[in-house]
């Protein structure tokens, strides 16, 4: 679901009570909130599909988005404050009726609340099974395709204005797709000191690699910013971090896991990740 970014957009997201909850319809329904005045529609007419993609890559389930909204602007230094806002998402948590998907909104609660997890579950009137928790809930669809193929977004629009590339550190990404990273290697004698506007010059590799540069380089279809491409592939980056940290704190017993150095290094990770979705 796309939302306009207005208010009328957000309240539309958040009547929750017209929609059936989407782990009951198996469904991985998703909000993907559009850039500041901007609509969907006029996103497409005005041929911004570069912003309209990168809405929908950093796209969150739906009760995740009620969550944070109920969550949105509270001081959680608080403790009195921490108290009401778990009050309302309460009953937002008790419409999940799926075991596991409960259990990781739980954890995403009391992560943002920085409260423990058995908070939660008692706030909702649910006994937790176990000392575990299962596997993060935001590997819901493959990262590794989606990564994939910003690589290939981003490699296409430096090929088309090679100063991009002085923009970003591309030394910084780890990149997924191999043919990609053999294309950058084999092309960055061109993007050091290139003007703003010059094409890199097409090298001849043979092979599956050239095909790949020839097919990218002649796409007519708009391509994203240098830097926003960039930040993109950060912020899935983030993403598996965050991921792997988290199951590294699931295998841990329950009493460890709120006080493990784990828990620290994960509240850093979200925070850049953060920093980097709300960058200007």
């Amino acid at each position: 679901m796309a939302f306009d970014s207005d208010a009328a957009g957000g309240r539309a997201a958040l009547r929750g009570d017209e929609l059936e909850v989407p782990v009951r319809l198996d469904l991985d329904l998703r909000v993907a909130k559009m850039p500041e005045g901007r609509d969907p529609a006029d996103m497409v007419a005005n041929g911004e599909l570069d912003l309209l993609e990168k809405s929908i890559d950093t796209a969150v389930p739906l009760v995740q988005f009620r969550i944070e909204k109920e969550i949105e602007g509270v001081d959680i230094t608080e403790p009195e404050a921490r108290a009401r806002t778990l009050k309302r998402v309460g009953p937002i948590l008790g419409k999940v009726d799926d075991e596991l998907a409960f259990t990781e909104y739980a954890r995403f609660v009391a992560d943002r609340l920085r409260i423990d997890i058995g908070a939660v579950f008692d706030a909702v009137g649910r006994r937790r099974r176990g000392g575990t928790a299962p596997a993060s809930f935001r590997q819901t669809r493959p990262q590794g395709q989606r990564k994939a193929r910003v690589e290939r977004e981003l490699l296409r629009a430096i090929l088309a204005d090679a100063y991009g590339a002085s923009l970003v550190d591309l030394d910084s990404l780890g990149f997924d797709d191999q043919l990609v990273a053999s294309a950058f290697e084999l092309i960055s004698t061109q993007l050091a000191d290139a003007e703003p506007g010059t094409p890199v010059v097409l090298p001849d590799a043979g092979g599956e690699m050239t095909e790949m540069i020839m097919s990218l380089a002649m796409s007519d279809t708009p391509v994203g910013s240098v830097p926003d491409l960039f930040a993109r592939l950060k912020m899935i980056e983030f993403e598996r971090q965050i991921d792997d940290v988290r199951r590294r704190i699931d295998a841990l017993p329950a009493e460890e896991q709120t006080t493990s150095p784990l828990a620290g290094e994960l509240l850093a990770l979200q925070n850049e990740r953060r920093r980097w979705e709300h960058r200007d």
